[in-house]
Formats: C-alpha cells, structure tokens, sequence
C-alpha cells in the first residue's frame, strides 16, 4: 500500500531520513507542477534517483530545493539501477549545503540590485536637483522682478531654491509649507475650488505663491513696486517648467 502526502507537510530530507534509518526498501515518487523524479532506497541508503536529465545525486539535491508538491512512498520496490554510492546523511548534508549556498548567492544578487537601484535614484535626484537649479537661475536672470525663489514640497522639505543671502532656506521651507497648507484648505472651503496661487504683500516686498501640482509650491519673492500681472505670469511659466523637472 502506498502513503502520500506533501512535501508541505513532510519534507524530502525527513522522508530520506526517517526510511533509510528504518532500513526500508521503497521508491519515492515526486510530483511538482509538470516535474515528476524518483527516489530509491535499499539497505538503509538512497542508491538511485532520477529527475527529469538529473541522474543520480544531482536529482536528489535538485528535489531537496522543492518545498512543496506531492509524494508517493512505495514499500519492497526493487531498484532499477545504482547510481549513488554515498551514504544518505552525507547525500543530505550535501544538497543542504548547497541549498544554503544558492540562497546566499541570490542573497547577494538581492543585494546587488538593491544597491543599483539605490545608485540609479540617487543620479537621478542629483540631475533632478541640478535641472531644477538651473530651470529657477534662468528664471531669475530672465525676470526684472523676481529677486529669489525656493520650492518646496507640501511637508517642508526645501526641493530647489536661489534666495538673496540672509534668508535662511529651512525657515523659508517651513513658512511655505505653512502658507500653501492653509491655502489649499482655504479656497475649498470658501468654495473657489483647488488652490492655484495667492500674493502675500508687506511693506519692504511681496511673496507670490504659485501651487505645482498637489505636493510642491513655488514661493517668489518680489520689491513692492512690481508688475504683479507680469510677476505672476512668470511664476506659472517657472511653475510648469518646474513641473516637468519632478
């Protein structure tokens, strides 16, 4: 009578022990998917096995990969040939050796990816940063009126910026995240729809707020005596330009 069961619930390593220390003359029959291999075992040891090309201890250690798939064990089954010599603990040790070797091996390949992916976004941060340093140092040698410019995103982190000097960039994040969170609740609730833009005016100069997308703004700062519709207009131009560098 033949036992089967899964290799889920049984492993092949368990099954070779269990049956060789027993002493039991029996076939292993494998199924995976479309793969089927067999084991044999006599006089206490594995003496032939066959999987697909795999002869011989080279289809047992490619069955010892497999974690799951069907098992059948038949009892007093003869070997058709012998073709392993080694004795069945160290046949296991083996494939178990090598089952750790290829786990470290593509352990390392994890490794290397993950480091070259991390190489790739970090260059492609670094040529984002300098597109977008550039894109706002043609907008201020192009403008007459703008005098500095910072982007940063919706949670403060200063993306891009060219301010005058004196103006530390953290706290000029900080305060534009704080002006374009309260603007995008604001026009909302006021109903005049998604926020686009606003004008901060004090009196030694103005700030013009203009939104690139949902999670950055461009802060301009201006003097008091400007073209605001010209202003504006340039800060949307620098705004799409941005848009299309993040």
């Amino acid at each position: 009578m033949a036992v089967k069961g899964n290799l889920k619930d049984m492993s092949l390593a368990s099954l070779i022990s269990v049956n060789c220390n027993e002493m039991n003359q029996a076939s292993l029959l494998l199924y995976r998917e479309d793969k089927e291999g067999s084991i044999f075992l006599t006089d206490g040891n594995v003496v032939h096995a066959v999987l697909d090309s795999f002869i011989g201890k080279e289809a047992v250690y490619e069955m010892l990969t497999w974690e799951d798939g069907e098992f059948e064990l038949k009892k007093n089954v003869e070997p058709p040939e012998r073709t392993i010599t080694a004795g069945w603990s160290s046949l296991l040790l083996e494939g178990m050796h090598r089952i750790d070797e290829n786990a470290a091996e593509l352990e390392d390949l994890n490794g290397l990816e993950k480091q070259n992916e991390k190489k790739e976004k970090t260059e492609m941060a670094a040529k984002r940063s300098e597109a977008l340093a550039d894109t706002l140092s043609e907008m201020l040698a192009s403008s007459t009126d703008i005098e500095g410019a910072v982007v940063v995103s919706s949670d403060g982190l200063v993306i891009g910026s060219q301010l005058p000097k004196g103006l530390d960039e953290s706290r000029m994040g900080a305060s534009a995240a704080a002006l374009f969170g309260l603007s995008k609740r604001t026009t909302p609730e006021l109903g005049r729809g998604n926020f686009t833009q606003n004008l901060i005016q004090g009196k030694e100069g103005n700030i013009i707020i203009v939104s690139i997308g949902e999670n950055a703004v461009f802060i301009g700062l201006t003097s008091t005596d400007v073209n605001l519709g010209m202003v504006f207009l340039e800060a949307r131009e620098a705004a799409e330009k941005i848009a299309t560098v993040l």
